[in-house]
């Protein structure tokens, strides 16, 4: 989940300031990520690639996080929000990421950045990407203050995958097993509290220690597969590429110490 992230690089493009009513538009891929804090909304989200699931529903106070080449339809009798516009390089993502009623504290940050993009005086530009880096700072540190954004069995989960993700044989099914319910409704759940499928939060999470490790350069390719859970060194450099969008043999530090790679798009 994009909230949980400590290391993003977030290069700001735009923010937008959105109040509409009647609406019902397809918002086609694109090439950039969108960050939103509703104020007032009934929207209902349908994503293309999830036409069998109920559409997400929005509400005032709602944080939202749109990947790019992400395809959708939105519907709303009214939806009033500001959105910022951004690249990501170091963060994939293939679903949207929706944290509800996360206060109005988030709302002011947004309005603030609005302002200030608008008011474009000298360093906005820098003054605006300080606001939006603070509101992902006061997300993250709320996910560890104790507030209810996960129940129980799922902060056991997510602390039992973080501990066990190099085991191999760590399924959805053990997980499941583990938290005494069955493994659609630990799906179900896992999906409706952090926004993404307990298998992509699994993989995202073996693939970014893979890249800590291929960093270091320490291991080869297939040991550093073997080490974060993946028992097929091909299917762990399908799965690398595809989340990275380069092979982990390119996968290293310069000799700065600076990771070539993070700033690609």
């Amino acid at each position: 989940m994009i909230f949980m992230q400590d290391d993003l690089e977030l290069n700001l493009l735009d923010v937008l300031y959105f109040n509409e009513t009647n609406a019902a538009n397809m918002n086609r891929m694109r090439g950039y990520s969108a960050l939103s804090y509703r104020y007032e909304s009934d929207a209902e989200i349908s994503v293309t690639s999830r036409r069998r699931d109920e559409p997400i529903r929005m509400a005032g106070g709602d944080l939202a996080f749109f990947p790019p080449d992400l395809s959708y339809f939105r519907k709303a009798a009214h939806d009033r929000m500001i959105v910022f516009h951004l690249g990501i390089p170091n963060y994939m993502s293939y679903d949207l990421e929706v944290m509800h009623s996360v206060g109005d504290d988030i709302g002011g940050l947004f309005e603030e950045a609005f302002r200030t993009w608008t008011e474009k005086r000298p360093g906005y530009r820098y003054s605006t990407a300080s606001i939006l880096y603070r509101i992902f700072a006061e997300v993250r540190a709320g996910l560890d203050n104790g507030k209810p954004e996960y129940s129980r069995m799922i902060s056991d989960a997510i602390d039992y995958i973080s501990h066990n993700y190099a085991d191999q044989s760590l399924s959805v099914s053990r997980l499941a097993d583990i938290s005494h319910v069955s493994e659609t409704t630990f799906r179900e759940r896992f999906r409706a509290e952090t926004g993404t499928s307990p298998k992509k939060f699994m993989n995202d999470l073996r693939l970014e220690h893979a890249r800590s490790l291929l960093n270091a350069a320490c291991y080869p390719v297939t040991t550093v597969a073997e080490k974060t859970g993946f028992s097929d060194p091909k299917n762990f450099a399908t799965a690398f590429k595809k989340a990275f969008g380069y092979p982990p043999s390119k996968q290293s530090y310069d000799s700065s110490g600076f990771d070539r790679h993070r700033g690609r798009s």
